[in-house]
């Protein structure tokens, strides 16, 4: 995923997350806390790998972001149906189901 795009997506759930209730953002298991959990395993792999040259970042990235990028796209179909169109989480889910095959 490029980090433009991956940053546009996380995002949108961190507005999914700002346009909850308040008592409901307290909720761990909630859609938008769980994807940004998911982006923050992407990030903090960006970080352990920033001083690698571009190629050891590129098998890294090949070997661990990739099978996170999958999850995290696997995910966002499995609650595609949950969630309300023009909801924030629903767009945010929307958004970044169309931008998978870009990442």
């Amino acid at each position: 995923m490029r980090q433009n795009r991956m940053a546009h997506a996380r995002r949108k759930f961190d507005e999914a997350l700002k346009a909850l209730p308040k008592e409901s953002r307290k909720n761990k298991m909630g859609l938008a806390q769980t994807a940004l959990r998911k982006f923050a395993r992407l990030y903090a792999l960006e970080k352990q790998i920033k001083d690698l040259t571009i190629e050891q970042r590129y098998l890294q990235r090949q070997e661990k972001s990739k099978p996170l990028l999958e999850e995290l796209k696997q995910w966002c179909d499995n609650n595609l149906t949950k969630t309300a169109k023009d909801s924030a989480i629903g767009k945010a889910i929307r958004y970044t189901i169309t931008r998978c095959s870009s990442f």
